[in-house]
């Protein structure tokens, strides 16, 4: 106390009815008050639960409180106003698109243009007549005709459906035909690469070996570099078919266009590719008209007439043995040789020295040769002749 001093105390009256809470909403939804009275005593507490409507969530508090938490304590220190705010939810819409591969349809439960997030799609895939059901791809995988998605994103299904083979019938290889000799050249596997240039002769033909051997027709359908579709309707069945004694028609191939090939063969019960069809088999193949040394050989017969005084062949056609006669311009060493249609080594049939003029014979032994076109080939130095020789029985 240094001087005389002054203080005054003030109280405020207690509303005898007590505190008031009011509560607003925006939006839509609604806020519980617990207790839920109409006046509240000064210090007591009320706890207050915002619930959203379906389609709206809760975002947070405003007045006298604040913040997002829920539910909320709100202390009874004065009369107080809170309002509880909502706001829409925002539904995306996703697709699905379904697509089907082979004869069949896929039925969507429920069919909608677009899918609420969350929600799931029934799919079922119904074949065609003729038609099974192989399993599904995409955003769906099993074998199972009906699956479900859910739709958490836009989705994308694919049903395959393959051909029903009731008849048992199947094609179970190719072999690459010469037209010329009528001989088989190579199994034709998928992937395969022909090198016209190591071929004898540029007549081609494919023959499709099915199980059983015999069967009522096989439809060929040949796409890429060139196109043919053909139904062959008795053995052999060849692509471009043939005399029905294993006598091979080339068709527009002579020679066969350079590129890629997809070829298809599918056995059907009944001629001309009707009745019920078989299991098919489909490859893929190339015709490239390369090089080699073999080829060479080969190619030289098709554009070079040997000169009968310097290299002959007789008999030709053969069934056993034939002899081969040649000279030479000039002293040299020589080799003579023998290859087969498809450009192979067959036998080195001599070697040696000849002087110019001289008259030299080979003989060539075809009792363990199988039937067909072989070529025989001379060089002697940087020269090289050949001549057609063809076995027969």
């Amino acid at each position: 106390m240094t001087a005389n001093k002054s203080i005054t105390a003030t109280f405020q009256a207690i509303p005898a009815s007590g505190y008031t809470l009011t509560v607003n909403t925006v939006g839509s939804g609604t806020v519980i008050k617990n207790p839920n009275q109409a006046t509240y005593a000064s210090g007591s507490s009320v706890t207050l639960s915002a619930t959203p409507a379906s389609g709206f969530r809760f975002v947070g508090w405003r007045g006298d409180a604040s913040g997002t938490q829920n539910p909320l304590t709100v202390m009874m220190t004065g009369n107080k106003s809170v309002t509880a705010t909502f706001e829409a939810i925002t539904t995306t819409g996703y697709t699905l698109t379904v697509s089907t591969v082979g004869s069949g349809t896929v039925a969507k439960s429920p069919d909608q243009s677009t899918y609420a997030a969350g929600s799931t799609v029934s799919l079922t895939a119904s074949p065609a007549a003729g038609y099974q059901f192989a399993g599904w791809s995409g955003a769906a995988s099993g074998t199972a005709n009906s699956t479900t998605v859910t739709m958490d994103g836009n989705k994308a299904v694919t049903a395959t459906f393959t051909a029903v083979s009731t008849g048992g019938a199947q094609v179970t290889g190719f072999v690459l035909v010469s037209a010329t000799t009528e001989q088989d050249l190579q199994p034709l596997a998928d992937g395969a690469t022909i090198n016209l240039s190591a071929l004898a002769s540029p007549k081609l033909n494919i023959r499709a070996t099915t199980s059983p051997a015999t069967v009522g027709s096989v439809k060929f359908e040949l796409t890429g570099a060139m196109s043919k579709t053909y139904a062959d309707n008795a053995p052999p069945y060849a692509l471009h078919g043939d005399d029905g004694s294993g006598n091979y028609f080339f068709g527009n191939w002579n020679p066969p266009a350079t590129g890629t090939y997809t070829l298809k063969a599918t056995p059907y019960s009944g001629a001309k590719a009707t009745g019920t069809p078989g299991t098919p088999m489909t490859i893929s193949f190339t015709i490239t008209s390369g090089s080699s040394l073999a080829a060479t050989s080969v190619s030289t017969l098709q554009d070079v007439s040997p000169e009968p005084e310097k290299l002959t062949v007789y008999p030709n056609p053969f069934s056993d043995k034939a002899t081969i006669n040649f000279s030479l311009e000039e002293d040299s060493d020589y080799t003579v040789s023998l290859y087969d249609a498809k450009g192979t080594l067959v036998a080195l049939l001599k070697q040696g020295r000849s002087k110019a003029g001289e008259r030299n014979t080979v003989e060539v032994d075809g009792t363990k040769l199988p039937r067909g076109l072989y070529l025989v080939r001379l060089q002697a130095g940087s020269s090289v002749n050949t001549v057609r020789l063809i076995l027969e029985r």
